[in-house]
């Protein structure tokens, strides 16, 4: 019943947000509404709850749960973010429609399912590319995101059904062949060399806010189910792949390599996250060129550890657009002294997505990089992988200087002074309510900024507790993986 509630909140507020769009402020209150619930529920379910829908089998396991809690949480701050500067009038609808069929994704027992999930749920993320009103760039970027997913989805199902139930009665070359197109999709989905142009037009276009929901959380469940498939079928037949292996190994470091040079090269800071993205789906390959089974739980931790630090390192952009309005980081010079909380922020992002060693996001990725390509290049390949982190050095460093025009014209984080009647402290408890009821809302009129700071930091303190291992990740994303079949005696 928990799993089950969790679906109606999902799909309720789907509706609801969707009824409410035509009324002012009707979607983001009905949607934040819904959202909170989503955590609530998602919170509340056991890591072994059970949904019998007819023959399909619903089965929540702890990195489910785990990944479902991080991924509402962390929308919510995007949402409360998002209406601080401005707002995304379709992100709540997206959100909790994709979410819901995100939940469906990872726990569904049946890998094709789980594949036609995790594409609708792409399809419906798409939804909050399209900001209010439509324009032609937005729109084009959405149809060619909806594209991708399509094909994507497309091709996942026909690895699923090419492959079968078990792989080891299979030739070797129709294994390599299944191999090859599930690598194909996860490329396409998460936006790999040479699949890279519409994720990387799609965070430069879009608006910031729909990016880690369309470009982060529902890709990154996309690739869960499709690594799961692997892991359980074509991986016992690890000595006929050796051929693909190197051709996925290669399509990866590549990858890893082109998003960190044009990143360095580019000056908009969306687009340094978007290829930042692009090589983060460069190291989820890399878990199929792996032969080690330790690939497996390496790539569902990482995968967890990314969603997380873009969506930090999202709002902390959105952040700076919204008080200075650039993101360009020439025009930046002096924001670290303005707003000090938002590059807290981008620190934590930087440390939740590559990680020091000893942290889950370091280890995750240098196991994918070491029993993908060996260890000598394994090295070379996290030293690649960390190309992103130069330009936001640069941008530290222009931070630190005197303010410039965009930013002395914009805000601080300080927050405004309210009146002196507001200062007051009322003694009964209930005047000390209602007292603070009026200061968060006469603050939220006054200055949005350092409420919208304060989301991000939490949601950055949140994401570090994670990368160190607060709440079990590890053990979840060793345990059982998505589309494993239903438990013994459901």
């Amino acid at each position: 019943m928990a799993l089950l509630a969790l679906l109606i909140v999902a799909a309720a507020g789907t509706a609801g947000t969707f009824l409410a769009r035509g009324r002012a402020g009707g979607a983001p209150g009905v949607g934040i509404a819904a959202l909170a619930g989503f955590v609530i529920a998602a919170v509340a379910m056991p890591a072994d709850a059970t949904l019998a829908v007819g023959a399909a089998q619903l089965v929540v396991t702890p990195y489910a749960r785990l990944w479902l809690i991080a991924a509402a949480v962390a929308l919510l701050a995007v949402e409360l973010v998002s209406r601080a500067h401005g707002g995304q009038r379709n992100l709540p609808f997206a959100a909790l429609g994709g979410l819901g069929a995100a939940a469906v994704a990872l726990t569904v027992t049946d890998g094709a399912a789980a594949i036609l999930a995790a594409t609708a749920a792409g399809c419906l993320g798409l939804v909050a590319t399209l900001g209010g009103p439509i324009t032609m760039p937005t729109l084009r970027v959405s149809a060619d995101g909806l594209r991708s997913v399509a094909v994507a989805g497309a091709g996942a199902l026909l690895a699923v059904a090419w492959i079968g139930e078990d792989a080891i009665f299979l030739s070797s070359g129709a294994v390599a062949a299944g191999v090859l197109v599930m690598a194909a999709a996860l490329a396409l989905r998460l936006g790999a060399v040479p699949f890279h142009v519409p994720l990387a037009r799609l965070v430069g276009t879009a608006r910031l806010a729909a990016v880690p929901l369309a470009a982060a959380w529902l890709p990154a469940a996309f690739a869960i189910v499709g690594l799961g498939w692997a892991q359980l079928g074509p991986a016992p037949v690890a000595g006929d792949l050796t051929g693909p292996r190197l051709i996925v190994a290669l399509v990866a470091v590549v990858t890893i390599f082109a998003a960190g040079v044009v990143a360095i090269l580019d000056d908009d800071l969306a687009r340094v996250l978007g290829y930042g993205l692009v090589a983060d789906g460069g190291f989820v390959l890399l878990a199929l060129a792996g032969t080690d089974p330790a690939v497996w739980p390496a790539a569902r931790t990482w995968l967890l550890c990314l969603a997380l630090s873009r969506t930090v390192m999202a709002l902390a952009i959105l952040g700076l657009e919204g008080a200075d309005g650039t993101r360009r980081g020439r025009e930046l010079h002096g924001w670290l002294r303005r707003t000090p909380s938002l590059g807290i922020a981008l620190a934590v992002a930087v440390l939740v997505g590559i990680g020091l060693p000893g942290m889950l996001p370091f280890e995750a990725r240098r196991t994918l990089a070491v029993l993908a390509v060996g260890e000598p290049l394994g090295a070379l390949v996290l030293v690649l992988g960390a190309l992103p982190l130069l330009p936001l050095a640069r941008l530290a460093w222009v931070g630190a200087q005197a303010p410039g025009p965009a930013v002395a014209a914009g805000r601080s984080e300080r927050p405004v002074m309210l009146p002196a009647d507001e200062r007051e402290a009322p003694t009964a408890w209930r005047a000390r309510a209602r007292q603070i009821v009026r200061r968060a809302a006469l603050a939220w009129q006054l200055d949005r900024v350092p409420i919208a700071s304060a989301v991000t930091g939490l949601l950055a303190l949140a994401a570090l507790a994670v990368a160190l291992g607060v709440g079990g990740l590890a053990e979840a994303a060793a345990g059982r993986p998505p589309g494993a079949g239903p438990l013994p005696g459901l």
